[in-house]
């Protein structure tokens, strides 16, 4: 470390001081480094104070505005012993932060030895405190003084904004969900009513017809199928659970059947042909498949429901003016 000439001198006179006082006598020295500094600039404060050998130094309280307008930032202390008494030194890191601050005041220390306590004031200290601009300077127009900015925000940046935002979107979403949801579970809990049973019948007879079975060869699929579309026409239409029914259990309810004695024995004539194509490949002619699809066309024709009084062909009317052309057809092709 570079010990400049101030330095050196105050260490000599403390030297000297410590080796000509009395053990009992005491003395305090001071010096600042630099004696001229800029605002905010580092200042060193040494207090040296030569007291009789064991005593304690009390420092002033830095706490106390002891030191002016100078602030203390740190400090430190050494003691060394001699033969004349006890060398203790104090250095303090000040600061000035005003350009008032040119004088360090007188500092109390208590030196206690024993029952005895001296008071001790170190000597006043000048120090300057000089602007970083050249006097010269303030008078030139291409130097000014800016403005202090605006008042900076400290601390983190409010983010209500995004959470208002996120909120909103969220809410949002949720009343689409909803509405979407309550939509679906709308179209679920509706079920359309059914088709008229009669209505049921001939759209499914006309969609098998559509499909060819006969021509593909596709015998016993074809019979299955329209067997299929009349015993669900009769359970619709006759509340018996005849989809479940087996061929004789069918034969067995066709006795009480309401639908009159001709369709009556339309049903026994189609149950009892059918068996044994659906159960025992049997392959019966054209005709008689061709009669398969007709007597089912003819039954559902007497038998729908209609606004009349009933008769004994069947259920709400007799046979229509549609069903004689059908029976009149089918008398044709049995003659040829």
């Amino acid at each position: 470390m570079k010990i400049s000439s101030r330095h050196l001198a105050a260490l000599t006179i403390l030297t000297i001081a410590c080796l000509s006082v009395p053990s009992k006598a005491a003395r305090v020295y001071s010096w600042v480094e630099p004696d001229t500094l800029t605002l905010g600039d580092p200042i060193e404060i040494t207090i040296a104070a030569v007291v009789p050998s064991g005593a304690t130094v009390v420092p002033p309280d830095i706490e106390a505005e002891t030191f002016g307008e100078f602030v203390v930032r740190e400090w430190t202390s050494r003691r060394d012993e001699t033969i004349s008494g006890d060398s203790v030194q104090f250095k303090y890191l000040a600061t000035a932060y005003t350009n008032t601050a040119d004088t360090i005041p007188s500092l109390k220390f208590l030196s206690i030895r024993n029952d005895t306590t001296d008071t001790l004031f170190s000597p006043m200290l000048r120090a300057r405190v000089v602007s970083v601009l050249q006097p010269d300077s303030l008078k030139d127009d291409s130097v000014m003084i800016k403005d202090l900015k605006a008042q900076q925000v400290a601390g983190t940046p409010s983010l209500l904004w995004l959470w208002i935002t996120l909120g909103t979107i969220g809410i949002a979403v949720l009343v689409v969900l909803a509405r979407y949801f309550r939509g679906r579970k709308e179209a679920a809990a509706y079920v359309p009513p059914p088709k008229p049973p009669y209505e049921e019948a001939i759209e499914a007879l006309n969609t098998l017809e559509a499909r060819s079975l006969v021509r593909m060869g596709q015998i016993r699929d074809y019979v299955f199928g329209i067997s299929e579309i009349l015993k669900r026409y009769i359970e619709r239409r006759f509340g018996v659970n005849s989809v479940e029914y087996t061929t004789e259990e069918m034969l067995g309810w066709i006795p009480q059947a309401p639908v009159g004695k001709e369709n009556r024995e339309r049903l026994d004539w189609f149950f009892r042909t059918t068996e044994p194509v659906k159960y025992a490949k049997f392959i019966p002619d054209d005709e008689t498949l061709y009669r398969f699809a007709e007597e089912t066309r003819v039954f559902l024709e007497n038998t729908r429901p209609r606004v009349g009084p009933e008769t004994e062909n069947g259920s709400g009317g007799g046979t229509s003016g549609n069903d004689q052309q059908v029976q009149q057809k089918h008398e044709a092709t049995q003659s040829s």
